[in-house]
């Protein structure tokens, strides 16, 4: 059996002028050792998750260098704040499972998932499956 990363993401948009847009240019993450399975629910479901990872730390790019381990699950998140206001489209791509969330708030009940893997795709293959691409989604600068 493959052992895999899981990774569970999400992303605040903020509605505010650029100079009141929450956040400081970088992603954070935590990190579970020992996680196994190949299915998000297998990280959330862990009693570890989501108060005690095994590592955190942040990030200046919204995704994770390869290879980094093995039966292991990660969940990212930030700010995102748009640089102009347009119809934007996200994609994910990962070695297991793996769920993008945006919200409007940081309230979790106001996150939607947008994108979706339940199987590998290949580092930064974004067209593996039509689910790792978002609806187009309008944000305003």
């Amino acid at each position: 059996m493959k052992k895999c990363i899981f990774l569970s993401l999400s992303l605040l948009a903020s509605f505010y002028a650029m100079s009141q847009c929450t956040g400081n240019n970088s992603i954070a993450y935590q990190q579970w050792n020992n996680i196994s399975g190949s299915a998000v629910t297998n990280l959330t479901s862990s009693s570890l998750y989501p108060n005690n990872p095994s590592l955190t730390g942040t990030r200046t790019l919204f995704e994770m260098p390869q290879n980094i381990g093995n039966n292991i699950g990660i969940r990212m998140n930030g700010f995102l704040c748009a640089p102009t206001t347009g119809t934007y489209y996200f994609w994910i791509s990962a070695d297991a499972s793996a769920e993008l969330w945006l919200s409007t708030s940081s309230n979790v009940a106001d996150r939607r998932r947008i994108a979706l893997l339940t199987r590998n795709s290949n580092y930064r293959q974004w067209n593996r499956y039509s689910t790792q691409k978002s609806a187009a989604i309008s944000l305003v600068a």
